[in-house]
């Protein structure tokens, strides 16, 4: 059967993605979305970390008049093949959902599009009402349509049944009657319209487009050429999804406990096999799940294990995870480019002053001798934050701009897509899982996070201060993004020293145990990184979508519209997510320190010396007690876990404790009083720390700085802050800190 195309949404200004890393020599592939005239170029970014006034343009900038391409959102699941245009003598619809949102008209199991193709389905109308519609394949109807008196319960999983007899229609919600019958005469018949599973089609302009999705959970639909008997539709609400139909007479049932990819299968003999489109989210438990009953899921558990788990998937009008536009340039790469940080430069409007970047990661060329650095670019972060990938880029004559958590502060021009790790999708459902194959401006490279004076950074230009202060060190260094990593785990031991970089915060499983072997090996590892391993993210098959679930009882970590504890279990590989150190895989366990908590309000503060002599220390000139980097540790930071603020849920004991690390530094929290507030604390459990639970320490620590020999092999010297790279080489910059590292460097061998 056809498919309908998505309703398209058009776009105004310039958006644009490309490869997210590529190698030199390869080719570069920018896909654009414009509005208006704009010219296009690739630039190797400079040692102006605030504007491009010393970035290399490496091809002549070319021209292109206006190319807009739209995006199309929305999940649901297109059936390839639906039930034949003949007429039925009876017919039976049912489904199991939990709305999200009762606002809008929402398809659930339909072949129908309205009004030109009105031919059968299940439905939630605009107030939150069922809406039974037994149609003729032809105009819509209005007096075939039956509607529930009673509206449904948000976020309350809903057993729904449409019956027709031939004769009679009826309407049941949760094994009750919800409407007397009905007399309707056949025939019924689904009509030309394609079989929909969370949405339904609209005419617009002569066109039949899928649009009308599902906000909600969808389990079990079932679609029967006879008519459930009461006993039937009581005994199927009572098993809770839990177990399909007999297969008498059934036209297609979809059980959808695939929980991963986009195929969905019909169990029936018709084979009515389904495809999602635009991603959905699975791993979300059925209608026999309580998620939120945490004693059910303590360690061991596993969703694959559990016979009263049921499937779900979930849906959404807001999903997204390929723009899948036309590439609109290519540029092969010279083979001799230097690693680093590219961008796909777009200058627009009036004189050609607005910058729209889009920002790319080069890998030294195949086959090349390797550099003794190895450094991390932390693109899984920057990914995890891009929360408005269509806002609006109107940068004037000033390249920066203020990126919050959420994306940009400003509103994007009409319904674009809009979430994050950070932010839920449009109707609430928690972000699960996010794109590749999307603009993703948060990661241009002159944005700041904090206020434009102190113009700090957490992202792309976060990282770059420690890459320009290697390049005016004479130091050689290859570069890789956490994505590169993620898929060769085994990359790192070409290399003496690798340096994570900046924001370091979202880690896979195989990233994680790759970086464990290489540490095995007597790998040498420089952290200049804050809230580092933190959250647990995976990938599918692909490498286009990136999953991460974080536990809603997380709040002060960053869980912001979480998971409650049964939807915490990964769809790429069905393991425990949230926080690495919940899942197996602690900071602590490689480098020494773990995350601890953060400062919002601009505050940046220096390390101060605890082992002047110490031979990282030598040409300092450092005594005990001296401050240096200053600005060093802000926004997020690490310490060691043997510290009495890591303790207070008592989940730590000495034994977990690792040996041998030496404390060369550390920052004292601020506590705060009532015009100046204090840094957030929070102990391992992610308790945060009340004020009097600082005042009770006798120390309270926000960061550390170490030198680690690990029992388990390799050597460790980790500065837990995200700024410790920004003190490096920012205005003022301590040279003792560069000092310390170059001792740093050469103990490790370069």
């Amino acid at each position: 059967m056809a498919r309908e195309p998505l309703r398209e949404k058009h776009l105004k200004g310039v958006h644009a993605y490309a490869e997210k890393r590529v190698f030199a020599g390869d080719t570069l592939h920018v896909r654009v979305s414009s509005s208006v005239p704009y010219r296009i170029s690739i630039v190797r970014l400079g040692t102006d970390l605030d504007g491009p006034s010393e970035d290399v343009e490496l091809f002549p900038a070319q021209e292109a008049g206006p190319s807009p391409q739209s995006i199309c959102p929305g999940s649901y699941v297109n059936v390839d093949a639906g039930l034949e245009d003949l007429p039925l003598r009876a017919l039976t619809l049912e489904c199991w959902v939990r709305p999200w949102s009762l606002s809008s008209w929402q398809g659930l199991v339909s072949q129908h599009s309205f009004p030109d193709t009105s031919g059968i389905g299940l439905f939630i109308t605009e107030d939150g009402h069922v809406a039974l519609y037994l149609g003729q394949g032809g105009e819509f109807d209005e007096s075939r349509m039956v509607l529930s008196p009673n509206t449904l319960e948000q976020l309350r999983w809903h057993h729904l049944v449409g019956v027709w007899d031939g004769s009679e229609a009826s309407l049941w919600i949760d094994g009750q009657r919800a409407v007397d019958p009905l007399p309707l005469a056949g025939p019924v018949r689904p009509g030309p319209a394609p079989l929909r599973l969370g949405a339904y089609g609209d005419f617009f302009d002569g066109v039949g487009w899928t649009s009308n999705f599902l906000e909600g959970d969808l389990a079990m639909p079932v679609i029967y050429s006879r008519a459930l008997s009461e006993l039937e539709i009581q005994r199927r609400c009572a098993d809770k999804g839990l177990h399909p139909p007999p297969l008498d007479g059934v036209l297609a049932c979809w059980p959808l406990s695939e929980e991963k990819g986009s195929e969905v299968a019909d169990i029936s003999e018709h084979q009515r096999h389904g495809h999602i489109i635009n991603g959905g989210t699975w791993m979300i438990g059925g209608p026999s799940s309580d998620g939120r009953d945490s004693l059910r899921f303590t360690q061991g558990y596993s969703p694959a294990k559990d016979p009263l788990r049921g499937h779900a998937l979930r849906l959404a009008s807001d999903d997204l995870h390929d723009c899948g536009w036309e590439s609109s340039h290519a540029f092969a790469l010279p083979s001799d480019l230097k690693p680093g940080i590219y961008v796909g430069r777009i200058r627009h409007g009036e004189d050609f002053q607005h910058l729209y970047d889009v920002t790319f990661v080069v890998r030294k060329a195949r086959g090349l001798p390797k550099a003794p650095i190895l450094v991390l670019c932390a693109t899984n972060t920057w990914l995890a934050y891009s929360g408005t990938p269509f806002a609006l880029n109107h940068t004037e004559r000033d390249p920066r701009q203020l990126w919050v958590v959420t994306g940009k502060p400003e509103p994007d021009e009409g319904e674009t897509p809009r979430y994050n790790f950070y932010r839920c999708h449009q109707a609430g459902q928690p972000t699960y899982r996010l794109g590749m194959n999307l603009p993703w401006p948060a990661a241009a490279p002159y944005n700041y996070f904090s206020d434009p004076d102190t113009c700090y950074s957490h992202l792309t230009r976060a990282e770059r201060f420690t890459h320009l202060w290697l390049e005016q060190n004479g130091y050689d260094f290859d570069m890789v993004t956490d994505f590169d990593l993620h898929q060769d785990p085994d990359l790192l031991p070409d290399h003496p020293v690798v340096l994570i970089n900046g924001h370091s915060e979202y880690w896979s499983i195989p990233a994680y145990q790759g970086l464990e072997r290489y540490l095995e090996q007597g790998g040498k590892v420089i952290a200049l990184t804050g809230n580092t391993l933190f959250w647990r993210v995976s990938f599918d098959d692909t490498l286009t979508t990136m999953e991460c679930r974080k536990a809603e009882q997380l709040p002060t970590l960053g869980g912001m519209g979480g998971a409650i504890p049964g939807e915490l279990y990964h769809s790429n590989d069905g393991l425990l997510g949230s926080l690495l150190r919940e899942s197996g895989y602690p900071c602590w366990r490689l480098l020494g320190l773990e995350s601890v908590g953060y400062s919002n309000d601009g505050r940046h503060h220096a390390f101060t010396c605890d082992e002047p002599t110490h031979p990282f220390f030598e040409g300092t000139g450092f005594s005990l007690g001296d401050a240096f980097a200053d600005g060093a540790v802000g926004h997020e930071w690490d310490v060691r876990i043997d510290l009495p603020q890591q303790r207070t849920l008592g989940l730590l004991s000495d034994a977990d404790f690792p040996k041998g690390i030496v404390t060369l530094a550390h920052c004292q929290a601020a506590q705060g009083n009532l015009e100046t507030p204090g840094d957030t604390l929070w102990d391992y459990g992610g308790k945060a720390l009340s004020d009097e639970d600082k005042a009770q320490l006798t120390e309270a620590i926000n960061s550390q700085m170490i030198y680690w020999k690990r029992p388990a092999g390799g050597e460790v010297f980790f500065a837990g802050t995200i700024g410790a790279g920004w003190a490096l080489s920012k205005s003022g910059a301590d040279p003792r800190w560069g000092t310390l590292l170059r001792n740093v460097l050469r103990h490790f061998g370069v």
